[in-house]
């Protein structure tokens, strides 16, 4: 265990229940995975507290990631998974992995940050192809000139209020 307030999961399975944790300072998810469940993380902390993605987080239902007030951080060949929608949020940066998600209508995968939204180079990005929708809302620049972030979306709509917008498809949007 870390400093008080921080909470450092390696692994965590539940084959149907749902998995919700929370803490203050940080949280480090490694292998996180609620079968036919939901999964809930969320730091909402002082002082820019992280979220960091290690693995993968998984759920046959939703899969919601916040850190509230500070950033979200998803390490290379990191994914998250989810079997209906999935919702990530930052006060501050993210850096995404690969998201997938299922859900056939509405919010598939959305994405909200208040700073801007880079890829980590993974192949891609955002995933949803069964008719739900994607989202992103940012502050700052979504991908790069250099590392677009790389969608394959059946729909999608994005928005920065103050910065550039950056994608590459992988299909008809």
């Amino acid at each position: 265990s870390a400093a008080a307030g921080t909470l450092d999961a390696t692994t965590i399975a539940s084959m149907q229940g749902d998995i919700r944790l929370n803490a203050v300072t940080g949280m480090t998810l490694g292998a996180i995975d609620a079968g036919t469940g939901n999964v809930s993380a969320n730091v909402s902390g002082h002082a820019n507290p992280a979220l960091r993605v290690n693995d993968h987080v998984a759920a046959g239902g939703n899969v919601d990631l916040a850190s509230d007030t500070g950033t979200l951080m998803m390490a290379a060949g990191s994914h998250v998974d989810a079997g209906e929608s999935a919702t990530l949020v930052s006060g501050s940066d993210m850096v995404l992995g690969t998201v997938s998600a299922n859900a056939a209508s509405g919010n598939a995968i959305s994405i909200t940050s208040g700073g801007g939204i880079l890829g980590n180079g993974a192949a891609i990005n955002l995933h949803a192809r069964n008719g739900g929708d994607t989202s992103l809302q940012s502050v700052g620049d979504i991908g790069t000139s250099m590392q677009p972030l790389v969608v394959d979306t059946q729909s999608l709509s994005g928005r920065s209020s103050d910065g550039n917008v950056w994608l590459r498809t992988l299909g008809d949007i």
